[in-house]
C-alpha cells in the first residue's frame, strides 16, 4: 500500500486506526465473487489486534449474513449502501431508511415511461414486475428476484430501501443515459434521492439519508471513535464518498478512477490480496 500526496482532504487522519470498514464486491471478494483466504486472514488479523471490522455494501443484510456469522463479527454491519445498519449480536437494526410513497410512485412512473424493469429491495425481499436476464447479476450476490404484480409496488403499505436499474453489458451506454435523465428530472421535480453506480451495469437508487459515509458515523458512536480514526476500503463509484469522508480512505488497485481520486492511499487489487495488504500495513505501522 502506498500513500498519495494529498493535502486537500476534508477529513484528516488521526494516525491510529480504531475501526476498519470494507466494501464487499471488488474488495473483500475476488472478481469471480469467491472469498480469498487473504480476506479471511485480514479479518482475523484485525480481531487479534482488537480492531473492529464492518462491511459497508450495497447488498442487503440477508445476503451477507453468512459471512458475518462465519467471521464471527460483532460490529454493526452496513447494508443497502447505508440504508440499513444491523447489529449482528442481536440481529436488531440500528437504523433503516425507506423511500417515501411519493418517491416510489415517481420512480415507478419514470421506469415505465422509459421501458425499464426496476428491481425493488425491502429487508430480505427482492421483487420486480418481471423476471429478466439481468437478474443473474443479483443471483450471484445471493439476492433472488421474485415476480410481483404492478400494484404491489405502489401499495402505500409497502416499504422499499433500494431500487436498481440493471443492464447487460451491451446496453450500458443506454443505462447511463437513462440514469442521467432520472437524475436531472429528479432535481427538477424536487425528488430527493441518492443515486450511484455500484458497477457499470448496476444503477442504485436509495433514500436521501442512505449513504455509506453517514452510516460509518453511526458506527463510530457505537465503537467509541471518531471519523478521523476510520480506515475504509473500497473499489466502486459508490465507495468514493466513503473513502473521502474518513481519516484513511484506501482504494483497491482495481478501483474506479473516481474512487482512487477520493482515497488517501492505494493498495493492491482484489486478485492480489489488496485488503490484506492494507490491513497488514496498519498493523505494522500502528502509529502512522
Amino acid at each position: 500500500m502506498y500513500f498519495k500526496q494529498d493535502t486537500n482532504r476534508k477529513v484528516n487522519f488521526s494516525g491510529k486506526v480504531k475501526l476498519v470498514v470494507s466494501d464487499i464486491d471488488g474488495t473483500f471478494l475476488e472478481p469471480d465473487k469467491s472469498v480469498p483466504q487473504s480476506s479471511i486472514q485480514a479479518v482475523k488479523l484485525l480481531k487479534q489486534h482488537n480492531i473492529p471490522f464492518a462491511f459497508a455494501t450495497g447488498r442487503m443484510y440477508a445476503a451477507i449474513q453468512g459471512w458475518v456469522e462465519q467471521l464471527e463479527l460483532d460490529t454493526p454491519q452496513i447494508a443497502g449502501n447505508g440504508a440499513q445498519i444491523v447489529d449482528p449480536t442481536t440481529n436488531q437494526e440500528l437504523c433503516h431508511y425507506y423511500f417515501t410513497h411519493k418517491e416510489i410512485v415517481w420512480i415507478v412512473q419514470f421506469a415505465k415511461a422509459n421501458n425499464i424493469v426496476p428491481v425493488f429491495f425491502s429487508s430480505s425481499d427482492v421483487t420486480s414486475t418481471k423476471l429478466a436476464e439481468t437478474d443473474m447479476f443479483l443471483a450471484r450476490n445471493n439476492e433472488f428476484v421474485q415476480e410481483k404484480p404492478e400494484d404491489f409496488f405502489v401499495d402505500p403499505k409497502k416499504q422499499f430501501d433500494k431500487i436498481l436499474f440493471l443492464s447487460m453489458e451491451d446496453d450500458i451506454p443506454k443505462l447511463q443515459q437513462q440514469a442521467q435523465a432520472l437524475i436531472e428530472l429528479a432535481k427538477a421535480e424536487n425528488i430527493n434521492i441518492q443515486t450511484v453506480f455500484s458497477e457499470p451495469n448496476i444503477f442504485n437508487l436509495v433514500p436521501s439519508q442512505a449513504t455509506k459515509s453517514s452510516a460509518i458515523k453511526t458506527l463510530c458512536k457505537h465503537v467509541n471513535c471518531t471519523i478521523h480514526d476510520v480506515m475504509a476500503i473500497g473499489d466502486g463509484e459508490n465507495d468514493a464518498d466513503m473513502l473521502a469522508s474518513v481519516g484513511l480512505g484506501v482504494a483497491m488497485g482495481n478501483a474506479e478512477q473516481i474512487t482512487k481520486d477520493a482515497a488517501l492511499a492505494i493498495t493492491l487489487d482484489n486478485l492480489n490480496g489488496g485488503l490484506l495488504n492494507a490491513i497488514q500495513h496498519i498493523i505494522m505501522n500502528a502509529e502512522l
